[in-house]
């Protein structure tokens, strides 16, 4: 199939095209509908020396542990997993499944000591407040003579949810109704074009059949003649 046929293809089946849009963007828009806004909240934890070491030594040991990135890893670490979870609802006085449905996350900052902690609910206040109580939880882990563990922003509710996303999901919606619709239509072409085909040929008059019919008239003829 060359270019010029494949459009007339479409323009022929532009129908069909419309119509799977126009299927496929309103089950996307119908479905986002029915999702419920989810949102996240970050608080920002930045780990640090101590502001209590007074030897030079001590000091530069924290250093040395801070550029391993060991500690700051393992504090992230320790943010995603089942203890803080306990211990975040235990805090909070709220279900255990609550905390494990906010996917709490601790993301370390490249080139940074920063521990960014997010946390996610239907509730934006609870989203804050979890990311909240996970970052406090972590600074008192960290022993207070050595390192320290400061928040230096604190998570607030946010105002907008991250899901659903109604203009990305709509969109893909769009997208695969004209791929769909586009199928559909070389589709109609295949079959009527195979249709053509397979339809049987007309039967033509044999030679001898026109012999036969041209005798048949010349004895008529002479019938008639006498």
């Amino acid at each position: 199939m060359d270019i010029d046929t494949f459009f007339r293809v479409l323009l022929r089946g532009w129908w069909l095209i419309v119509l799977a849009v126009l299927v496929t963007a309103s089950s996307a828009a119908y479905a986002v509908s029915l999702q419920a806004p989810v949102y996240r909240a970050t608080a920002t934890v930045q780990l640090s020396p101590s502001d209590q070491l007074d030897d030079p030594r001590l000091l530069i040991d924290a250093q040395n542990s801070l550029e391993r990135r060991t500690t700051i890893n393992t504090l992230a670490r320790n943010a995603m997993g089942s203890s803080m979870q306990d211990q975040v609802a235990k805090a909070l006085g709220i279900e255990l499944n609550v905390v494990e449905n906010a996917e709490i996350s601790a993301i370390v900052v490249p080139e940074t000591n920063l521990i960014e902690v997010s946390a996610r609910s239907v509730d934006p206040n609870y989203a804050a407040l979890i990311a909240n109580t996970v970052g406090d939880s972590l600074r008192k882990q960290v022993p207070g003579r050595v390192m320290q563990l400061t928040v230096i922003d604190q998570a607030v509710p946010p105002t907008a949810p991250i899901e659903p996303q109604p203009m990305r999901t709509i969109t893909l919606g769009v997208m695969f109704g004209l791929v769909l619709g586009t199928g559909f239509a070389l589709l109609s072409y295949a079959l009527q074009r195979y249709r053509v085909v397979s339809a049987p040929a007309p039967i033509a008059a044999s030679d001898s059949d026109g012999i036969d019919a041209r005798a048949n008239g010349a004895q008529t003829q002479q019938i008639f003649s006498r």
